[in-house]
């Protein structure tokens, strides 16, 4: 009964391990990209670019908004081989992502974030983004 018991608990460490081997398929990469720059992508094959600054309406600090407001940032995706695709991503909506090629990118934040009477040039923008190779 105990070398059953055995051969079950190893069965079941096997299961587990093979389950958890498995759920690795994805990678994930966080950068930031300056307004104007071109980036590789670590060990991938894409490189992105901040190529514009589409909108800022985010409410500035020291002021009270009814609307928290939204920035949209236009990206530029550019395969290995010299093929090219440009997006936008918005921070209103974070849940949404841009798909290219198996990999999937999505904006987590801008910078600087807008205060009450203060203009920042667009060339001092930068955007944090996530990108996601899926698995197989």
């Amino acid at each position: 009964m105990q070398k059953m018991l055995r051969i079950a608990s190893m069965f079941a460490v096997m299961i587990v391990a093979g389950t958890a081997m498995n759920t690795s398929a994805q990678s994930k990469t966080d950068i930031s990209i300056k307004f104007g720059e071109d980036k590789k992508v670590c060990e991938t094959e894409i490189s992105i670019a901040f190529v514009e600054l589409v909108e800022d309406s985010r409410c500035p600090t020291g002021v009270n908004c009814i609307q928290a407001g939204n920035a949209v940032i236009r990206f530029k995706i550019v395969w290995r081989t010299g093929e090219e695709q440009t997006f936008t991503l918005e921070t209103a909506r974070s849940d949404e992502k841009f798909d290219f090629r198996g990999y999937e990118v999505n904006l987590i934040s801008v910078d600087p974030y807008p205060k009450a009477e203060t203009e920042v040039a667009k060339e001092n923008y930068s955007a944090r983004i996530s990108v996601t190779k899926k698995g197989k």
